[in-house]
């Protein structure tokens, strides 16, 4: 029964994130998602690279020092049960300091992104998080990034210390290779302020960061760029192929946003009680 539990939730945690997205966008204001139903292609919003629509400013874009990379949508290894297709993005390491980057633009016109918005997606590093060597980074940026930087609003990073907020460790949420995370990350623009929620999909261990200041202290409104990235740190890798998977990706702008953080919660209340009987 402990371990039929443990499934069920790691199974339909982010699907039951998905459905009270799509029951916010059916009663007020826009919801943003990507889940790569289509496949590859740029004929649908939803492919990579995709096109522009449905409140996306065109389709992704990338980039690589890297020897070289591959970039595509797969359903290998879902990043939860029922996830089906993803988006992996990887690339060949031939020097330290290498990296790559997908990034997807929000259009400003179809959300409001002067208030509270709210983020999350579905994320697998291939590289353990607790190891040496790669250096990942998932920020909001002006436009296309390989890393953090003032002009960012929120900032997620993580290296052998684990994930870090606005640079603080949140503390250990166990990385091995294939851990699948789901990020919550709750913007403010009129306060300059943001707080993230990870939960580990294959421990159901979760954590939520302190309230953290933009990176940007001048921001009026949210960033637009929403940047995954990975960087070589180390020479152990050199040779290597490394990269990440994304899935389940929403932008939730106010008021949806509030509404789903108050489900959020009472999700994760859940989860806890389903860990508390795993522990029976």
């Amino acid at each position: 029964m402990k371990n039929y539990i443990r499934f069920i939730w790691k199974g339909f945690a982010p699907g039951v994130l998905l459905a009270l997205l799509l029951g916010a966008s059916q009663s007020s204001g826009a919801v943003l998602t990507l889940d790569f139903a289509d496949g590859n292609g740029t004929t649908s919003v939803d492919q990579y690279m995709g096109t522009a629509g449905s409140g996306w400013k065109g389709g992704w874009t990338t980039a690589t020092t890297g020897s070289s990379s591959t970039n595509t949508v797969t359903n290998g290894t879902p990043l939860y049960t029922g996830g089906n297709n993803y988006l992996q993005a990887s690339y060949i390491i031939s020097a330290t300091g290498q990296n790559e980057r997908v990034t997807r633009q929000v259009d400003s016109t179809a959300i409001n992104l002067s208030s509270l918005v709210t983020y999350s997606f579905t994320f697998r590093s291939d590289v353990s998080i607790g190891g040496s060597g790669q250096y990942l980074a998932i920020v909001n940026a002006t436009g296309p990034t390989s890393g953090t930087g003032p002009s960012n609003t929120w900032e997620i990073t993580a290296d052998g210390g684990g994930w870090k907020v606005g640079g603080v460790a949140l503390g250990f949420l166990g990385g091995g290779t294939g851990t699948d995370y789901q990020f919550t990350i709750n913007s403010d623009p009129i306060s300059k302020t943001y707080n993230v929620t990870i939960l580990n999909l294959n421990n159901l261990q979760s954590v939520t960061s302190v309230t953290a200041n933009y990176r940007n202290a001048l921001a009026t409104t949210e960033n637009t760029y929403l940047n995954f990235i990975s960087t070589a740190t180390g020479t152990a890798l050199v040779g290597s192929t490394i990269g990440f998977s994304i899935d389940n990706i929403s932008v939730v702008p106010e008021p949806n946003s509030m509404a789903l953080i108050v489900a959020s919660c009472a999700l994760f209340a859940i989860l806890g009680k389903g860990r508390r009987f795993h522990t029976l």
